[in-house]
């Protein structure tokens, strides 16, 4: 997929099924959907899914959950 058709899809209700789980929190985020996002970014159980987890608490303005995470990653 390149960015273009990422960009793109961001109009649909649903992420695409071919993306990463990392490519799927972002994706959810930019549809303003938190919930869904965080849901997958708990899920992914290594340091990236830390960085995302992080990321998402600190946009959430929960910057002690947040430096948590940070600090995980």
């Amino acid at each position: 997929m390149t960015y273009d058709q990422y960009i793109s899809s961001l109009t649909e209700p649903v992420a695409p099924a071919d993306l990463s789980a990392y490519l799927k929190v972002l994706w959810y985020d930019a549809n303003h959907n938190w919930e869904r996002a965080h849901d997958i970014a708990q899920d992914i159980q290594n340091k990236t899914g830390s960085w995302l987890h992080a990321y998402l608490h600190r946009k959430e303005g929960d910057a002690g959950n947040a430096a948590y995470w940070y600090h995980k990653a």
